[in-house]
């Protein structure tokens, strides 16, 4: 087990044995939806449907189970919210696909969220909402304006979780905006968008703030998405994957932690989906077999209620 993961061309996949759900699967049409950020990405710019995701996501030497997947937004031109939304519950009405709910965009501080808000009350496959806070055209401090934080307050009477996808430069102000809420439920994503090219001092700061944030008890961190960052061959799981898991599981702890695929973003990797999931259960093992349970399937289940 010492030498596993030594780098990419040497892995060998252990079996998970328990079932995965995948809280952070990205699906796009772009001749369906308009989402303008692909304009500037070549390789994620086409069709990604779930077909492909069954097949990129399968390894023929491992058995994890993805039993459960969640949709989650995909940042799409604002006058088509309310399309991408109906697209995806579409799909979740397929008895024969796994998408077992959908996190849905959202913009708090604009009437058209509380609409939204009611809305979702009458769909039982909404079981989230998100806005992107980390483009260009996002200003700093975004999300700690006065009506986006009196929308998301009113956010805990649905019961439904908001998921955080913010600069890491600016983890201070996801930590004011939970701290305001105490009674919403968070979801920090992709472990507060670390970047596996941090300096050392910009990684220092990331940790201290990622301890900061875990401090607060409504706030879960999904292990996702940094892993596009490994955009070297020569990775190694205990240079570059260990350290942030380490990190993150003594912050949050077992409870509030929970998977994210972020597929196709994460195709833009070094690692393949089965060296990502066999490089977390390698981690996981370390914890225990409560942990794995915990990571993989459990915590899903208790945030987002699939």
């Amino acid at each position: 087990m010492a030498d596993l993961f030594s780098n990419h061309h040497h892995l060998e996949h252990q079996v998970i044995s328990i079932p995965v759900i995948d809280t952070h699967q990205h699906l796009w049409d772009p001749t369906q939806l308009n989402i303008p950020w692909l304009d500037s990405n070549k390789e994620l710019n086409q069709r990604f449907l779930m077909a492909d995701y069954l097949k990129m996501t399968a390894s023929p030497t491992s058995d994890y189970r993805i039993e459960k997947t969640i949709y989650m937004e995909a940042d799409v031109a604002e006058e088509e919210v309310s399309k991408e939304v109906d697209w995806a519950i579409k799909i979740c009405t397929d008895p024969l696909t796994p998408l077992s709910g959908v996190i849905a965009s959202a913009r708090p501080g604009t009437d058209s969220f509380l609409a939204q808000l009611e809305e979702s009350g009458d769909s039982p496959h909404i079981v989230g909402f998100r806005q992107v806070l980390h483009t260009d055209q996002m200003p700093a401090g975004y999300c700690l304006q006065a009506g986006f934080l009196a929308d998301l307050d009113k956010l805990s009477s649905h019961c439904l979780p908001f998921d955080i996808c913010i600069r890491s430069t600016e983890l201070h102000d996801a930590f004011r905006l939970i701290q305001y809420c105490p009674q919403t439920q968070f979801v920090l994503d992709h472990c507060g968008n670390v970047d596996l090219r941090f300096s050392s001092d910009e990684f220092q700061q990331w940790k201290k703030e990622i301890h900061q944030i875990a401090s607060l008890p409504n706030v879960v961190c999904k292990v996702s998405g940094f892993i596009w960052t490994i955009q070297d061959r020569h990775w190694t799981y205990e240079k570059e994957i260990q350290p942030v898991l380490e990190e993150v599981f003594t912050a949050f702890g077992e409870d509030r932690l929970l998977f994210g695929g972020d597929w196709p973003v994460c195709t833009l990797s070094r690692l393949t989906f089965p060296d990502w999931m066999a490089a977390l259960q390698r981690f996981a093992e370390t914890k225990g077999s409560t942990f794995c349970q915990k990571l993989f399937s459990e915590n899903a289940e208790t945030i987002y209620g699939v």
